[in-house]
């Protein structure tokens, strides 16, 4: 088996994946920020439900009865999003226009880009770690020498 296809690796790297889409969102709406006429992008955050339920039947099997892991979540669309591995960029609904038609708020994106470049260290951080704790269970070493 490899350590890649393992779930909460798998999670993490399709976190990884729609952090840098989101990047790429959310830099194109700063290069935009002149531009007359632009509205916002933003995307949609994955489904992560999925995963969760595979984790479930995993468990069941492994201790039958067992109780089953819920996604909770305080906001409309907060645990939702597109099934798949695919990201989606939407026109952002929450915009203010300026007399050239411009919906970027640059404040806004900057804060956007520090949160996701915040969040992707924090994933990077924990597959590494996650992979020298398997490796270091498997006897393959990962001694202590990097972040």
């Amino acid at each position: 088996m490899e350590l890649g296809s393992l779930p909460i690796l798998s999670a993490m790297k399709k976190q990884m994946k729609f952090l840098l889409a989101d990047r790429k969102v959310i830099s194109e709406n700063i290069a935009n920020a002149d531009t007359p006429g632009y509205v916002a992008k933003e995307t949609q955050a994955p489904d992560f439900s999925a995963l969760v339920e595979s984790l479930d039947a995993q468990e069941d099997r492994a201790r039958p009865g067992a109780g089953r892991t819920e996604m909770l979540g305080n906001k409309a669309g907060h645990v939702g999003g597109p099934s798949g591995a695919e990201v989606r960029a939407r026109e952002s609904d929450r915009y203010e226009e300026s007399l050239d038609g411009n919906a970027v708020e640059l404040e806004e994106e900057m804060l956007k880009a520090s949160d996701n470049q915040m969040n992707y260290d924090m994933v990077t951080q924990l597959y590494r770690k996650n992979l020298q704790i398997l490796r270091t269970a498997m006897g393959r070493g990962g001694g202590g020498g990097g972040r």
